[in-house]
Protein backbone atom coordinates (compact mmCIF):
# COMPACT_ATOMS: atom_id res chain seq x y z
CA UNK A 1 0.00 0.00 0.00
CA UNK A 2 2.80 2.35 0.84
CA UNK A 3 4.18 1.87 -2.36
CA UNK A 4 0.94 2.24 -4.33
CA UNK A 5 0.29 5.73 -2.80
CA UNK A 6 3.87 6.93 -3.39
CA UNK A 7 3.55 5.95 -7.22
CA UNK A 8 0.32 8.28 -7.62
CA UNK A 9 1.13 10.99 -4.85
CA UNK A 10 5.38 11.49 -5.32
CA UNK A 11 4.77 11.30 -1.12
CA UNK A 12 6.32 8.71 0.89
CA UNK A 13 4.16 7.17 3.62
CA UNK A 14 4.06 4.01 6.49
CA UNK A 15 1.26 2.60 7.25
CA UNK A 16 0.53 -0.04 10.34
CA UNK A 17 -3.22 -0.31 9.63
CA UNK A 18 -5.33 -0.36 7.28
CA UNK A 19 -6.99 2.72 8.62
CA UNK A 20 -4.21 4.44 8.21
CA UNK A 21 -4.19 3.62 4.69
CA UNK A 22 -7.70 4.67 3.61
CA UNK A 23 -7.27 7.51 5.45
CA UNK A 24 -4.58 8.68 3.42
CA UNK A 25 -6.05 7.26 0.32
CA UNK A 26 -9.14 9.00 0.84
CA UNK A 27 -6.99 12.82 0.97
CA UNK A 28 -5.67 12.41 -2.39
CA UNK A 29 -6.77 14.67 -4.23
CA UNK A 30 -8.49 12.76 -7.08
CA UNK A 31 -9.11 13.78 -10.26
CA UNK A 32 -9.47 11.59 -13.82
CA UNK A 33 -5.47 11.51 -14.44
CA UNK A 34 -4.84 10.44 -11.27
CA UNK A 35 -7.61 8.03 -11.25
CA UNK A 36 -6.38 6.50 -14.30
CA UNK A 37 -2.65 6.52 -12.90
CA UNK A 38 -3.69 4.65 -9.82
CA UNK A 39 -5.92 1.92 -11.98
CA UNK A 40 -2.64 1.30 -14.03
CA UNK A 41 -0.57 1.18 -11.30
CA UNK A 42 -3.03 -1.69 -9.14
CA UNK A 43 -3.42 -3.58 -12.61
CA UNK A 44 0.45 -3.61 -12.25
CA UNK A 45 0.77 -4.46 -8.75
CA UNK A 46 -1.72 -8.07 -9.40
CA UNK A 47 -0.26 -8.99 -12.99
CA UNK A 48 3.51 -8.32 -12.83
CA UNK A 49 4.68 -7.25 -9.41
CA UNK A 50 7.29 -4.87 -10.05
CA UNK A 51 7.11 -1.30 -12.40
CA UNK A 52 6.57 -1.70 -15.79
CA UNK A 53 6.10 1.36 -18.52
CA UNK A 54 4.99 -0.45 -21.81
CA UNK A 55 4.39 1.79 -24.77
CA UNK A 56 3.65 1.09 -28.57
CA UNK A 57 4.21 4.25 -30.80
CA UNK A 58 1.87 4.42 -33.99
CA UNK A 59 2.88 7.62 -36.12
CA UNK A 60 -0.95 8.98 -37.81
CA UNK A 61 -0.88 8.93 -40.99
CA UNK A 62 -3.93 9.62 -42.21
CA UNK A 63 -6.22 12.17 -42.42
CA UNK A 64 -3.31 15.11 -43.01
CA UNK A 65 -4.59 17.74 -40.40
CA UNK A 66 -5.65 16.58 -37.05
CA UNK A 67 -6.72 18.44 -34.30
CA UNK A 68 -7.64 17.54 -30.25
CA UNK A 69 -11.19 18.44 -31.66
CA UNK A 70 -11.37 16.39 -34.75
CA UNK A 71 -9.91 13.50 -31.90
CA UNK A 72 -12.89 14.22 -29.52
CA UNK A 73 -15.36 13.77 -32.38
CA UNK A 74 -13.48 10.28 -33.22
CA UNK A 75 -13.71 9.02 -30.23
CA UNK A 76 -17.21 9.91 -28.88
CA UNK A 77 -18.47 7.84 -31.15
CA UNK A 78 -18.93 4.75 -30.17
CA UNK A 79 -18.43 5.86 -26.58
CA UNK A 80 -17.89 3.35 -23.66
CA UNK A 81 -21.61 2.45 -22.60
CA UNK A 82 -21.51 0.76 -18.97
CA UNK A 83 -25.35 0.49 -18.80
CA UNK A 84 -25.04 -1.85 -22.18
CA UNK A 85 -25.62 -5.05 -22.49
CA UNK A 86 -22.05 -7.13 -23.32
CA UNK A 87 -20.27 -6.16 -26.44
CA UNK A 88 -22.27 -3.19 -27.18
CA UNK A 89 -20.49 -1.95 -23.98
CA UNK A 90 -17.13 -1.47 -26.11
CA UNK A 91 -16.00 1.71 -26.91
CA UNK A 92 -13.56 4.90 -25.47
CA UNK A 93 -13.18 6.72 -22.81
CA UNK A 94 -10.75 9.41 -23.02
CA UNK A 95 -9.92 13.36 -20.86
CA UNK A 96 -7.91 15.78 -22.42
CA UNK A 97 -5.30 16.68 -20.61
CA UNK A 98 -3.97 20.60 -20.63
CA UNK A 99 -1.60 20.25 -23.80
CA UNK A 100 -4.54 19.11 -25.69
CA UNK A 101 -3.16 15.33 -25.84
CA UNK A 102 -5.75 13.15 -25.08
CA UNK A 103 -5.46 9.90 -22.48
CA UNK A 104 -8.24 7.36 -22.37
CA UNK A 105 -8.39 3.66 -22.67
CA UNK A 106 -10.49 1.32 -24.93
CA UNK A 107 -12.79 -0.68 -22.97
CA UNK A 108 -13.42 -4.15 -24.38
CA UNK A 109 -15.81 -6.79 -23.08
CA UNK A 110 -14.42 -10.68 -23.29
CA UNK A 111 -17.13 -13.66 -23.57
CA UNK A 112 -15.26 -16.79 -22.61
CA UNK A 113 -17.83 -20.19 -22.82
CA UNK A 114 -17.82 -22.70 -20.39
CA UNK A 115 -19.31 -25.98 -20.46
CA UNK A 116 -20.88 -27.15 -16.76
CA UNK A 117 -21.22 -30.16 -15.24
CA UNK A 118 -24.57 -30.73 -16.66
CA UNK A 119 -23.21 -30.09 -20.56
CA UNK A 120 -24.98 -27.06 -20.58
CA UNK A 121 -22.90 -24.14 -22.25
CA UNK A 122 -22.68 -21.45 -20.19
CA UNK A 123 -21.10 -17.86 -21.53
CA UNK A 124 -19.01 -15.22 -19.05
CA UNK A 125 -18.54 -11.81 -19.99
CA UNK A 126 -15.52 -9.53 -18.44
CA UNK A 127 -14.48 -6.58 -19.09
CA UNK A 128 -10.93 -5.08 -20.07
CA UNK A 129 -9.32 -2.17 -20.99
CA UNK A 130 -6.33 -0.62 -22.72
CA UNK A 131 -5.13 2.41 -22.16
CA UNK A 132 -3.99 5.36 -24.99
CA UNK A 133 -2.35 8.15 -25.45
CA UNK A 134 -2.51 10.86 -28.41
CA UNK A 135 -0.52 13.25 -29.33
CA UNK A 136 -1.99 15.69 -31.71
CA UNK A 137 1.11 17.86 -32.11
CA UNK A 138 3.57 14.51 -32.90
CA UNK A 139 0.87 12.71 -34.75
CA UNK A 140 1.62 9.94 -32.20
CA UNK A 141 -0.79 7.11 -30.42
CA UNK A 142 1.03 5.55 -27.90
CA UNK A 143 -0.63 2.26 -26.69
CA UNK A 144 0.42 1.75 -23.41
CA UNK A 145 0.82 -1.82 -23.66
CA UNK A 146 3.47 -3.93 -25.83
CA UNK A 147 1.35 -6.98 -25.84
CA UNK A 148 0.98 -8.02 -28.88
CA UNK A 149 -2.68 -9.52 -27.82
CA UNK A 150 -3.59 -6.37 -26.71
CA UNK A 151 -2.08 -3.65 -29.24
CA UNK A 152 -3.68 -5.67 -32.30
CA UNK A 153 -7.21 -5.65 -30.20
CA UNK A 154 -6.80 -2.10 -29.52
CA UNK A 155 -5.32 -1.28 -33.78
CA UNK A 156 -8.13 -3.69 -34.98
CA UNK A 157 -10.84 -1.34 -32.84
CA UNK A 158 -9.23 2.37 -33.95
CA UNK A 159 -9.33 1.20 -37.99
CA UNK A 160 -13.03 -0.05 -37.64
CA UNK A 161 -14.44 2.73 -35.28
CA UNK A 162 -12.11 5.85 -36.55
CA UNK A 163 -11.09 7.39 -39.59
CA UNK A 164 -7.59 7.56 -38.29
CA UNK A 165 -4.57 5.48 -40.74
CA UNK A 166 -1.57 4.81 -38.27
CA UNK A 167 1.61 2.82 -38.53
CA UNK A 168 4.43 1.47 -36.55
CA UNK A 169 7.10 4.90 -36.10
CA UNK A 170 9.87 2.59 -36.30
CA UNK A 171 9.55 0.02 -39.01
CA UNK A 172 13.07 -0.92 -39.65
CA UNK A 173 11.80 -4.19 -42.01
CA UNK A 174 10.77 -2.06 -43.77
CA UNK A 175 12.47 1.61 -43.73
CA UNK A 176 16.17 -0.20 -44.05
CA UNK A 177 17.93 3.02 -44.63
CA UNK A 178 19.87 3.95 -41.40
CA UNK A 179 18.36 1.85 -39.33
CA UNK A 180 21.60 0.73 -37.82
CA UNK A 181 22.84 5.04 -37.25
CA UNK A 182 19.33 5.22 -35.79
CA UNK A 183 19.62 2.46 -33.29
CA UNK A 184 23.36 3.75 -32.36
CA UNK A 185 21.90 7.37 -31.98
CA UNK A 186 19.77 6.13 -29.53
CA UNK A 187 22.34 4.58 -27.59
CA UNK A 188 24.09 7.26 -27.84
CA UNK A 189 22.34 9.32 -25.41
CA UNK A 190 22.77 6.74 -22.86
CA UNK A 191 25.94 8.12 -20.40
CA UNK A 192 28.46 4.74 -20.96
CA UNK A 193 28.58 3.26 -17.77
CA UNK A 194 27.49 4.22 -14.20
CA UNK A 195 27.45 7.89 -14.32
CA UNK A 196 28.67 10.22 -11.67
CA UNK A 197 27.25 11.77 -8.80
CA UNK A 198 26.34 15.11 -10.27
CA UNK A 199 25.41 13.57 -14.15
CA UNK A 200 21.62 13.22 -13.95
CA UNK A 201 21.60 10.89 -16.57
CA UNK A 202 21.00 7.04 -17.54
CA UNK A 203 23.95 4.70 -18.11
CA UNK A 204 24.23 2.41 -20.78
CA UNK A 205 26.02 -0.57 -18.32
CA UNK A 206 25.50 -3.50 -21.54
CA UNK A 207 23.14 -4.94 -24.30
CA UNK A 208 21.98 -8.08 -22.91
CA UNK A 209 20.19 -9.04 -26.68
CA UNK A 210 19.93 -8.31 -29.62
CA UNK A 211 17.20 -9.94 -32.47
CA UNK A 212 18.10 -9.58 -36.11
CA UNK A 213 15.74 -10.01 -39.60
CA UNK A 214 17.10 -10.57 -42.65
CA UNK A 215 14.96 -8.11 -44.84
CA UNK A 216 15.62 -9.76 -48.34
CA UNK A 217 14.53 -13.27 -47.45
CA UNK A 218 11.13 -13.49 -49.29
CA UNK A 219 8.81 -16.38 -47.74
CA UNK A 220 7.56 -17.10 -51.18
CA UNK A 221 11.13 -18.19 -53.13
CA UNK A 222 13.21 -20.57 -50.68
CA UNK A 223 16.02 -20.48 -53.61
CA UNK A 224 19.34 -17.99 -53.52
CA UNK A 225 18.91 -17.62 -49.75
CA UNK A 226 20.89 -17.99 -46.47
CA UNK A 227 20.33 -21.33 -45.10
CA UNK A 228 21.68 -22.67 -41.15
CA UNK A 229 23.91 -25.86 -40.67
CA UNK A 230 20.39 -28.08 -41.56
CA UNK A 231 19.51 -26.46 -45.05
CA UNK A 232 16.96 -24.01 -43.78
CA UNK A 233 16.74 -20.49 -44.35
CA UNK A 234 17.62 -17.96 -41.60
CA UNK A 235 14.98 -14.93 -41.17
CA UNK A 236 16.02 -13.85 -37.60
CA UNK A 237 18.80 -14.77 -35.88
CA UNK A 238 19.00 -13.54 -31.70
CA UNK A 239 22.33 -12.92 -29.88
CA UNK A 240 22.20 -13.20 -26.02
CA UNK A 241 25.66 -12.86 -23.63
CA UNK A 242 27.34 -10.24 -21.90
CA UNK A 243 27.71 -6.73 -23.74
CA UNK A 244 27.13 -7.95 -27.27
CA UNK A 245 27.14 -4.92 -29.22
CA UNK A 246 30.14 -4.15 -30.14
CA UNK A 247 30.51 -8.00 -30.73
CA UNK A 248 32.16 -8.77 -33.87
CA UNK A 249 29.56 -12.03 -35.16
CA UNK A 250 26.80 -9.39 -34.34
CA UNK A 251 28.85 -6.76 -36.10
CA UNK A 252 29.32 -9.07 -39.16
CA UNK A 253 25.74 -8.48 -40.21
CA UNK A 254 25.24 -4.93 -39.64
CA UNK A 255 28.10 -4.07 -42.55
CA UNK A 256 26.45 -1.15 -45.04
CA UNK A 257 25.19 -3.18 -47.80
CA UNK A 258 24.10 -6.03 -45.45
CA UNK A 259 19.91 -6.46 -45.41
CA UNK A 260 19.95 -7.61 -41.41
CA UNK A 261 18.26 -4.83 -39.55
CA UNK A 262 18.13 -5.00 -35.43
CA UNK A 263 14.19 -5.49 -35.09
CA UNK A 264 15.00 -5.61 -31.03
CA UNK A 265 17.14 -5.29 -28.47
CA UNK A 266 17.31 -5.58 -24.94
CA UNK A 267 19.97 -3.50 -22.51
CA UNK A 268 20.69 -2.92 -18.84
CA UNK A 269 20.46 0.66 -18.11
CA UNK A 270 21.57 2.74 -14.55
CA UNK A 271 19.75 5.63 -13.06
CA UNK A 272 19.01 6.48 -10.24
CA UNK A 273 21.23 4.27 -7.88
CA UNK A 274 18.94 1.32 -9.58
CA UNK A 275 19.11 -0.94 -12.40
CA UNK A 276 16.75 -1.40 -15.52
CA UNK A 277 16.31 -3.31 -18.23
CA UNK A 278 15.01 -0.77 -21.59
CA UNK A 279 13.95 -2.86 -24.66
CA UNK A 280 12.77 -1.32 -27.57
CA UNK A 281 11.04 -2.95 -30.68
CA UNK A 282 11.68 -2.12 -34.52
CA UNK A 283 9.00 -4.03 -36.41
CA UNK A 284 6.44 -4.29 -39.25
CA UNK A 285 3.91 -4.96 -36.50
CA UNK A 286 4.46 -2.87 -33.75
CA UNK A 287 7.42 -0.33 -32.66
CA UNK A 288 8.20 -0.04 -28.92
CA UNK A 289 9.61 1.30 -25.88
CA UNK A 290 9.51 -0.74 -22.09
CA UNK A 291 11.23 0.02 -19.10
CA UNK A 292 11.08 -2.93 -16.54
CA UNK A 293 12.71 -4.45 -13.82
CA UNK A 294 12.81 -1.78 -11.26
CA UNK A 295 10.28 -1.30 -7.68
CA UNK A 296 10.78 2.45 -7.93
CA UNK A 297 8.22 3.84 -9.83
CA UNK A 298 9.28 7.46 -9.82
CA UNK A 299 12.77 6.49 -11.59
CA UNK A 300 10.81 3.94 -13.84
CA UNK A 301 8.61 6.85 -15.22
CA UNK A 302 11.37 9.22 -15.23
CA UNK A 303 13.09 6.76 -17.45
CA UNK A 304 10.71 5.63 -19.67
CA UNK A 305 9.92 9.89 -20.69
CA UNK A 306 13.27 9.83 -22.04
CA UNK A 307 13.31 6.62 -23.58
CA UNK A 308 10.12 7.84 -25.65
CA UNK A 309 11.57 11.00 -26.11
CA UNK A 310 15.18 9.70 -27.78
CA UNK A 311 12.91 6.94 -29.67
CA UNK A 312 10.90 9.13 -31.46
CA UNK A 313 13.92 11.72 -32.13
CA UNK A 314 16.58 9.14 -33.43
CA UNK A 315 14.03 5.97 -33.97
CA UNK A 316 10.78 7.27 -35.65
CA UNK A 317 11.28 7.01 -39.91
CA UNK A 318 8.77 9.63 -40.79
CA UNK A 319 8.99 13.33 -40.47
CA UNK A 320 5.52 14.52 -39.71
Amino acid sequence: MERLYRNITGESAEFSTFDEAEEAFLDVDWDDNILLEFVDQVKQIVEKGENRISETYFDIIEPDSISTAFLERELSDPAYDPDAEGEEKDGFEYQVADNGNIRGRYVYTDVTTNLTFNGEIQPTMSDGFIQFEIDPDKRLLIIKSTSVIDVQKARKYFNNKTSIDFAPAADYTTHTDGAVDRINNFLAEFHDGIPSDDQDVPGLLQVDTIKLEDTSVDSSDEEDEDEDDNGQQLENIQFEGHDIKNDDEVQSYLGDDSPWVIKKLEAEIYYEGDNFKVTIGTTSMMSYGKVSDSTDWQATSELSSMVREWFLEHLRVRDL
